[in-house]
């Protein structure tokens, strides 16, 4: 079967490319959708099974980001190996088949399986529809599609607020699910005939096949990401993707609780969490251009900024307006950290070792996730002050700005020798 997309022109982009971007767009919603669907359907699952025991929501809420973490890395190898387009179109379909099948379980350690599986195949979809965007386009326009794909996952997570207010009180929380699992199956359809081969596809996209002529005939291997300048550039990147994941899970898991806690009215609360996705949006959309034109020193200035933000979050009592404020400037500037990581991740890495690069890499922001989702509850637990944590997350931005800055010439070197 010929999967070679149309080349209709459509404002200087072909009608392939163009489909080609908008099917990564869905599967990053799907994604999003997923990453939200579980904490909303879970009091209705435990009314259901009568589970008394909230302690066990973090094992199944874990269980998904563990699977991520797992199949990140792992599925992106495979890819880097057997074919962007198989691995991608497979992990969708198992994604959506593990989804469907949250439908049918009875207990909680079946759901703990079931959502580690759907990581898994989260884990390969999420990486490759950031990397098939990226070799899609000229070098020079990579971070600004990133950072609209990437947009997608922000959707999904809206739209699966919207249904469980329409779905859980009519249809019940397996509808949910439903939902979640036909999408990916979908996407991975529509994938068979509008995305080609990255081998044989290369007419689509000059730029990506300049680069994989050059690797011609070499399987990529783990080691490739430590060779050379990367022997210190990947563990430099991991740790920002750790940084990264761990402060916006913490801020999105802890939040609520904390500030609560300091007599904030559940309407501010909410208000303020609503400001740290919406400023994370615009953000995230926005900084695909000076990533573009300046490579990492924006990443620098962001953690910079980000600092004093945070350490602010310590001073302002019950004070409304800066809490606002100050949650929407932090919103803005992770969820524009979390998106010019992705794509500086994507150029850093040559086309034969791009895939794995971007998985493992995505891979270690699910080690920040746990660490904020399990660490904070560990010291939110032990006693720990709210400026306390605060202050901790301020202190890990210092060291975020510390790393890009030496990310920040070792990627320029690279740029300047290729």
């Amino acid at each position: 079967m010929n999967t070679q997309p149309h080349t209709v022109k459509a404002g200087g982009a072909t009608f392939g490319t163009i489909s080609v971007l908008i099917l990564c767009f869905a599967a990053m919603m799907a994604d999003g959708f997923d990453l939200a669907v579980m904490p909303l359907a879970m009091p209705a699952i435990a009314r259901e099974w009568q589970l008394a025991d909230t302690g066990s929501f973090g094992t199944i809420f874990s269980a998904g980001l563990i699977g991520v973490m797992v199949g990140a890395p792992l599925l992106g190898s495979i890819a880097d190996r057997i074919g962007r387009k198989k691995t991608f179109i497979a992990s969708l379909i198992f994604f959506g088949i593990c989804t469907l099948a949250i439908m049918h379980v009875k207990t909680v350690p079946q759901l703990v399986v079931a959502r580690f599986a759907t990581g898994i195949g989260i884990g390969g979809a999420l990486p490759l529809g950031i990397v098939i965007s990226a070799e899609l386009v000229r070098p020079a326009l990579r971070a600004r599609i990133i950072a609209i794909i990437s947009t997608g996952a922000t959707a999904g997570a809206a739209l699966s607020g919207f249904a469980a207010s329409w779905l859980l009180p009519s249809m019940g929380w397996r509808s949910m699910f439903l939902l979640g699992g036909i999408a990916p199956i979908i996407v991975g359809l529509l994938a068979i005939f509008l995305l080609t081969e990255h081998e044989t596809g290369a007419a689509m996209d000059a730029n990506r096949q300049a680069e994989t002529t050059k690797a011609a005939g070499k399987a990529p291997r783990v080691s490739d990401l430590f060779a050379r300048s990367y022997a210190y550039l990947t563990p430099l990147l991991w740790l920002l993707f750790s940084i990264v994941g761990l402060t916006i899970y913490f801020l999105l898991s802890w939040s609520p609780t904390l500030f609560t806690a300091q007599g904030y009215p559940t309407a501010d609360v909410g208000m303020a969490m609503g400001l740290f996705g919406a400023f994370g949006a615009i953000g995230g959309l926005l900084v695909g251009w000076p990533v573009d034109w300046f490579g990492v020193r924006p990443v620098t200035l962001l953690f910079l900024f980000a600092a004093p933000v945070l350490a602010g979050l310590t001073l302002i009592g019950s004070a409304t307006t800066p809490l606002m404020m100050l949650m929407a400037a932090t919103g803005l500037a992770y969820f524009s950290l979390q998106v010019a990581i992705n794509s500086i991740a994507t150029q850093l890495y040559p086309a034969e070792t791009r895939a794995m690069g971007v998985g493992w890499g995505l891979g270690w922001v699910r080690v920040g996730q746990l660490l904020g989702a399990y660490g904070g509850g560990l010291l939110v637990g032990g006693g720990m002050t709210v400026h306390a944590l605060f202050w901790l997350l301020a202190g890990l931005a210092l060291i975020g700005m510390i790393a890009s800055h030496l990310l920040s010439k070792g990627f320029e070197l690279l740029r300047d020798r290729h």
